[in-house]
């Protein structure tokens, strides 16, 4: 009985460490494919985008999907076989920004409109990561608690 108990005291009390990276997820990237697989490939792919001004995101690529799956307004979504990426501008106002869009395209390298703020596609992909880690992260955090009281419990009320 012992052995058990002292087995899911060390369930529970991983558990809650589980729970607790998943508030750090951005910087492990191991969990956070593993938890976000989707939106860490968007991720990705707005990031290598980001980086080369002439880079064309192609449909192979596992953010490809998430990214045409999320983009607001677009009707051809089908005939889309990449994305790239307008010129970098500086946006004015409460906070001066640098942004581009990105440009979808068919197969035959015609854009299709309309295009998608970087910025806004960044957020829409974060605003997603965030709410699945959290409620992920509270879950098993809390699970992880349960199960550390429950080993207490067994403990005290069938101790010797």
């Amino acid at each position: 009985m012992k052995l058990i108990t002292f087995g899911l005291l060390i369930l529970g009390v991983a558990l809650s460490i589980l729970g607790w990276l998943f508030d750090r997820l951005s910087k492990l990237n191991w969990l956070l494919k593993l938890v976000a697989s989707e939106q860490a490939s968007a991720l990705q792919a707005l990031e290598l985008l980001a980086q080369n001004a002439r880079y064309l995101l192609l449909s192979k690529h596992p953010g490809f999907g998430v990214l045409i799956s999320r983009w607001p307004g677009l009707s051809k979504r089908n005939s889309i076989t990449g994305i790239g990426r307008s010129v970098a501008f500086i946006e004015f106002g409460q906070q001066v920004q640098n942004d581009f869009e990105l440009i979808a395209y068919s197969a035959g390298k015609q854009e299709i409109d309309p295009r998608w703020r970087y910025s806004q596609a960044q957020q829409v992909m974060n605003a997603e990561l965030d709410k699945q880690v959290f409620w992920g992260g509270t879950i098993v955090f809390y699970l992880g608690i349960v199960i550390t009281l429950i080993s207490g419990v067994v403990e005290l009320l069938g101790g010797n």
